[in-house]
């Protein structure tokens, strides 16, 4: 569990406590003082999480309804909603944007095998059809490569990688 945000909020602003099954197998609650969360981050990456506590506020309906058609609005305006892709691939460096950055380096639209960085929103990596992970990696690796050259910025991988390539 990361700790998701938009420019509203994060996940962690609103955990309570995570029950989680430790590496006994035991079942243990996890206060929100324990969780460590920061921007993307928290102290349960590959933990196996049961149930989240969340301490939510109480909102009229109508007014919470239209918060959610603005957010999803302004999403929809932004970013690739409705392409196969994994959301925000990088984290955002400090006093920047990821996203940015990578269009900067003209990055928009370039594609390996069957994997292209959104011609929307920089920051998000699509799936045409029958991309490997291999292609996304070899994306992730070049984009990193050509920011830290441009920039001297190391963009960190929001999204998780696992296995190798």
């Amino acid at each position: 569990m990361t700790n998701a945000g938009t420019k509203q909020g994060n996940l962690g602003d609103v955990v309570e406590a995570v029950e989680v099954l430790d590496d006994t197998g035991e079942v243990k609650v996890v206060k929100k003082e324990e969780l460590g969360f920061s921007y993307r981050h928290s102290r349960l990456p590959g933990k196996c999480v049961l149930r989240v506590h969340l301490k939510l506020r109480r909102e009229a309906k109508n007014v919470m309804m239209e918060r959610i058609a603005y957010e999803l609005k302004t999403r929809s305006d932004k970013q690739p909603i409705g392409t196969y892709n994994c959301g925000s691939v990088f984290k955002n460096p400090p006093n920047d944007f990821a996203g940015r950055l990578i269009e900067s380096c003209g990055f928009k639209g370039f594609q390996i095998g069957q994997a292209r960085v959104s011609q929307k929103h920089a920051n998000f990596i699509e799936n045409l059809g029958q991309a490997s992970a291999r292609d996304v990696y070899d994306i992730i690796k070049t984009i990193q490569n050509k920011v830290k050259e441009a920039y001297n910025i190391e963009l960190k991988t929001e999204v998780w990688l696992l296995g190798e390539f």
